[in-house]
């Protein structure tokens, strides 16, 4: 499930949240991200720096624990919650593939 909300003016804020249920576990994640950058002292030091975005997830094992891990990411991209945070998940996929391959050729888990 997925629902994503447009900033108001006001705010200058972009959000998008997403419920995952899957592999005994329930993952939520609420990005979050903005334009306004000026108060960013060092922002001429990341050429292109246009945005910055904050993920939180919130992962259950069904019936177990639960933990909230937070991350900050600055982008080159504009404001678009939906946009960023395929790209984290994306960028997630590629990390947990590689990691399998690993695994079953190097028996890095073993």
């Amino acid at each position: 499930m997925t629902w994503c909300a447009q900033g108001s003016s006001e705010t200058g804020l972009d959000e998008c949240q997403t419920l995952e249920k899957m592999h005994g576990r329930m993952e939520a994640r609420h990005l979050v991200v903005t334009e306004d950058i000026d108060w960013i002292r060092e922002k001429d030091d990341w050429s292109g720096l246009r945005s910055i975005a904050m993920l939180e997830t919130e992962r259950e094992v069904i019936g177990g624990k639960t933990t909230t891990e937070r991350r900050y990411f600055i982008n080159s991209l504009a404001a678009n919650a939906a946009q960023i945070l395929t790209a984290v998940c994306g960028h997630w996929a590629i990390e947990n593939s590689l990691h399998w391959c690993l695994d079953e050729s190097y028996r890095e888990d073993a």
